[in-house]
């Protein structure tokens, strides 16, 4: 492929006004932005986050953030707008305050302040960028001054209020376990007769009833069959059976004693015998002794006593009755305690099963109370995780800002670049046949000879004094046109800064 050098050449040469314009306007652009823009010394300082001084393992801390996490809260409570607006206007950051929107020092504050948090144990870099060096020194110096407060601020804070938390939840657990335990003895005294603990006493005083109700059964049979014996004996016979033992008086006893005994030793000893007349003279002297008390006492006929006697067996059967009734109505009661006794038990479980709830969280809350007190005391006395500056900022000896020969070579870089672009773009974008080379390849014609145009000394002279004058309007007009803009609508260096922020450069 043969390249036409002369062609582009000339092609170049006529282009060269608009090149060259493009070209100054933006080299001036950046050799004005990068002589007018305003010195900037930045400084910084160093912070690293310490690990606890106490084993975490012997007591771990109730503040279980990490530290990326930590430098990262405290820098967006650093960058709020309040506190970016009373630094700036503590220090006289800027030096048209007073005419500044607050919104744009906000911004501008922001913009000019870096924290970054980098390594393992976390290092923490602060930097600030400002007009002048004392500036930037003040600024880095409240901004560390506020990191460090507020991470002791922060830790003291969260373990405060961690046993706090563990304070009030002792005291709403202790009332808790109050109020269960008055329920549960409130329970236990309203139902104290179908409590489960007083469940074997019910069932032997049960047995016990029913033991009693079958043993005066017997007894009232026994003496309901008495009573039917003891009237038939007297209907048939008109007496009353012989009196027992059991209903004798003791002179009668004696007497009867006595009498068996004297006829016992009659069997053996003869009437004369001195054994008999002395059993003889007692009994005769006991005969004497009941005569004398059945004769103070009245005599009573058989049918008397019949009634007596059974009027006696009819009030013993009565009140075996009515015992019998009241051992029933004891009986039902206790089957009826009985009976409610598992539904007690259940309801009085589930009370005591919500106490021993509560007092297994109240144990729990108070280990977690001690152990929230004793990182509480480490964080106060500031032996836990905390932040401390390693390296103070220093006041800058040099300007760390604008690279003046950087951005100056930026805007010829950039020049130069529109310039070559816009050169392309024309050649891109132009179809018209301007070489016999063109002819051939577009038309499909060999043509067999090719005229030049000829310019006349006239047109040449013109041509040449166009040039010059579009030179030197180039030459004067962009450097008067830049300075235009920069004295009477905006700062060279703020319009650029806007195109940048509006393109997403900056």
């Amino acid at each position: 492929m043969n390249i036409d050098v002369g062609f582009y050449w000339k092609l170049f040469l006529r282009r060269l006004p608009a090149m060259a314009l493009l070209f100054l306007i933006c080299s001036g652009i950046g050799i004005a932005v990068a002589i007018k823009s305003p010195t900037a010394y930045t400084t910084n300082a160093r912070l690293v986050v310490q690990a606890p001084q106490i084993d975490p393992a012997l007591v771990q801390s109730s503040v279980q953030i990490s530290p990326r996490e930590q430098i990262e809260t405290i820098r967006l409570e650093m960058m709020t707008r309040a506190n970016m607006l009373e630094i700036a206007n503590k220090h006289q950051v800027f030096e048209d305050m007073r005419e500044m929107n607050p919104n744009t020092v906000v911004s501008r504050m922001r913009s000019a302040t870096r924290v970054r948090a980098s390594g393992n144990p976390t290092r923490v870099r602060v930097a600030f960028t400002a007009r002048n060096p004392q500036i930037a020194q003040n600024v880095v110096n409240e901004y560390v001054t506020f990191i460090l407060s507020k991470n002791t601020e922060f830790r003291g804070s969260r373990s405060e209020e961690t046993v706090q938390f563990f304070e009030e939840e002792e005291r709403r657990l202790n009332r808790l376990i109050a109020q269960q335990r008055a329920a549960i003895a409130t329970f236990e005294r309203e139902n104290y007769t179908t409590l489960p603990e007083n469940m074997e006493f019910r069932l032997n005083r049960q047995r016990g009833l029913q033991q009693r109700i079958e043993q005066v059964q017997r007894s009232k049979a026994s003496l309901t069959e008495q009573r039917q014996r003891l009237v038939a004996i007297f209907q048939e016979t008109g007496r009353l059976p012989e009196v027992g033992e059991a209903n004798l008086s003791p002179q009668e006893r004696r007497l009867r004693n006595l009498q068996r005994e004297l006829d016992n030793a009659l069997l053996v000893y003869s009437p004369a015998n001195p054994r008999i007349r002395v059993l003889q003279t007692r009994v005769a002297q006991l005969e004497a002794e009941v005569s004398a008390a059945q004769a103070s006492s009245g005599e009573i006929t058989p049918a008397t006593l019949f009634e007596m006697q059974t009027q006696q067996i009819d009030e013993q059967i009565a009140a075996l009755d009515e015992e019998i009734v009241q051992l029933n109505e004891e009986l039902e009661l206790v089957a009826d305690r009985i009976a409610a006794t598992p539904a007690t038990g259940i309801e009085l479980r589930e009370m005591r099963r919500i106490l021993s709830g509560f007092e297994k969280e109240a144990s729990d809350n108070q280990n977690a109370l001690v152990r929230a007190r004793r990182a509480d005391s480490i964080e106060q006395t500031a032996r836990g995780q905390r932040i401390v500056l390693v390296d103070p900022p220093t006041l800058p000896n040099a300007p760390s800002s604008p690279n003046r020969p950087l951005i100056a070579s930026m805007g010829v870089g950039a020049g130069l670049g529109l310039a070559a672009a816009l050169f392309l773009l024309l050649e891109l974008i132009n179809r018209s046949v301007r070489r016999p080379a063109e002819i051939v390849s577009r038309l499909g014609i060999t043509p067999l000879a090719t005229i030049p145009y000829v310019e006349t000394r006239l047109h040449r002279k013109m041509r040449y004094g166009v040039h010059a004058v579009l030179v030197l309007i180039v030459l004067i007009g962009t450097p008067a046109a830049l300075w235009a803009v920069d004295s009477y609508y905006m700062p060279l260096e703020v319009l650029v800064e806007r195109v940048m922020s509006q393109l997403g450069l900056a």
